[in-house]
Order: structure tokens, then C-alpha cells, then sequence
């Protein structure tokens, strides 16, 4: 008897690709990497108290746990400790962090789906909800608590953007497709770095033994991704060699979608 034929439909459009990035440029990355972030790792262990879990804390605020710290102690111990390095504010840590970031400037390239409105609803709108008019004239500064000031004649008054584009995104992962935890990161690098104009956003995957690594020069217990932002300190060496080595990611299949043509459908 024959075996009865079995017809599954597939994505028509073709598949986000990334570059394969061979063993040697992979640990030199990595190495170059460790010694980014070694800088903050050393000021983690000696200036922050690594967490012991939330039942550890519940026991430490129980009425027999002993005597607590004050203010004046606590304000003491900060006075103490050195600056942060700088580093710090140039790297984003962990894969919902990393998420979050990529979601947030995807969203400036993704063109939106709601039609233009007419002059006359628009006046409506504005006419019913005058908040929305208000908003609408508020600038990036004062809507993110900062209030702007007049600036002199004659001088150019400096834009403020607070979210910053991803040079590199780094994953201790070889094959982001085949991890649901990490299968979506491709694609929003992509999106995230779609304007002509900015520089592509590099997806840097390392394999799984390099967690280890990285948790260990963070001084942390794992770390799921990294990223880096534009214009980090000291990272110029590492973004200048992964732009030499790595080829950006492929998403054809989003500009195939947008000009909405028919594809067909795949059969196997």
C-alpha cells in the first residue's frame, strides 16, 4: 500500500539570513568583547553585592534578622565607592533589555498601517480633545521631564534623542532560528537599522560556550545578549572588526511583503 502523500504549506517569502561567522573571528571578538566589559565586571565585584533571591531578602527584613543599616551609612558607603565606568552607559545587558531597545527603534522604521487623515477630522479631533493638539507641540525634551530652554539668536539649538542605535548585538548563540528564546532577534535587527541613512546594526552570534565567558567578565550569573550602542568609549577596535568580518543581516523578505505581490504557494 502507498504510503499517503502528505501537503504542507510553507512561508512564501524567503527567510531572514545572517552571516556564519568562522571559529577565528569568533574568538577574537570574544576576546576583544571581554576586555571591553572587563572594566565594569572588576567594579561589580568589588562595589556591588551580588543578589541573593527574594526569600533571602523577606528573612533579612524579619524583626530577628539584627541590626540594619542606616541612612547615614548607607550614604557613607556610596560617598566611598568610585565612579561607575563609564562603559556602563553604552551597554545594554540582557536579552529583554536588548528586546526592548530593538522593539523601540523598529517601531520608527516600520511604515504605519493607519491612512492619513483629512483636514477636516483632523480639526475634529483636535476640537474634541484638545489634549491630543497639546501633546502633539510637545517636544522629545519636556515629554522625557526635561524642559527646554531659549536658546540666543543665531545659535542651532542641539536635537535630543533619547534612544540611541545598536552598533553590535551580541548572542552566545550560533543559530538564533533554531532557539525560540532568540529566534526573534534577527528580524528586529533588522527593522531596527532599516533608514538608509544610519549605519546597519551587526548580529554577532558566538556559540554557547562564550556565556560562560561573558558571565564571568560581567561578574554575573548568565548573560543572554549584549548590546552596544553607537558611539561607546573604547569600543572602536571591536565595532571596526566586526564591521570588517561580518556582513550585515538579509530580511529580503519584508521588503517582498511590502510591495504586496503575490507570491504563491510553496508545496512540498
Amino acid at each position: 500500500m502507498a504510503p499517503k502523500q502528505l501537503v504542507k504549506t510553507d512561508f512564501p517569502f524567503s527567510a531572514t539570513k545572517w552571516p556564519v561567522i568562522s571559529a577565528e573571528h569568533q574568538s577574537v571578538i570574544l576576546d576583544l568583547l571581554c576586555n571591553l566589559l572587563e572594566p565594569l565586571g572588576l567594579y561589580r565585584q568589588a562595589h556591588v553585592t551580588p543578589s541573593k533571591g527574594r526569600k533571602t531578602r523577606k528573612r533579612e527584613r524579619a524583626p530577628d534578622a539584627g541590626p540594619t543599616k542606616t541612612d547615614t551609612d548607607v550614604a557613607v558607603d556610596l560617598c566611598a565607592r568610585p565612579p561607575v565606568p563609564e562603559i556602563k552607559h553604552h551597554v545594554l545587558v540582557g536579552l529583554k533589555t536588548v528586546t526592548r531597545h530593538l522593539s523601540e527603534l523598529a517601531e520608527r522604521t516600520v511604515p504605519s498601517s493607519e491612512p492619513p487623515a483629512q483636514g477636516s477630522n483632523a480639526e475634529l479631533r483636535d476640537e474634541v480633545d484638545p489634549a491630543r493638539t497639546r501633546a502633539s507641540h510637545v517636544s522629545p525634551r519636556e515629554q522625557h521631564g526635561v524642559k527646554s530652554q531659549s536658546a540666543p539668536a543665531g545659535t542651532e539649538t542641539p536635537s535630543f534623542d533619547p534612544l540611541r542605535p545598536l552598533s553590535l548585538v551580541i548572542l552566545p548563540h550560533p543559530m538564533p532560528s533554531s532557539s525560540l528564546v532568540y529566534a526573534h532577534l534577527p528580524t528586529l535587527v533588522y527593522l531596527s537599522s532599516r533608514k538608509p541613512a544610519a549605519s546597519p546594526t551587526l548580529l554577532v552570534t558566538l556559540p554557547t560556550s562564550s556565556e560562560s565567558r561573558l558571565a564571568t567578565t560581567l561578574h554575573l550569573p548568565r548573560v543572554g545578549s549584549l548590546g552596544i550602542l553607537d558611539g561607546a568609549p573604547g569600543a572602536d577596535g571591536l565595532v571596526e572588526y566586526v564591521r570588517t568580518h561580518v556582513a550585515p543581516v538579509e530580511c529580503t523578505w519584508i521588503e517582498e511583503a511590502l510591495r504586496a505581490e503575490w507570491r504563491g504557494v510553496k508545496t512540498a
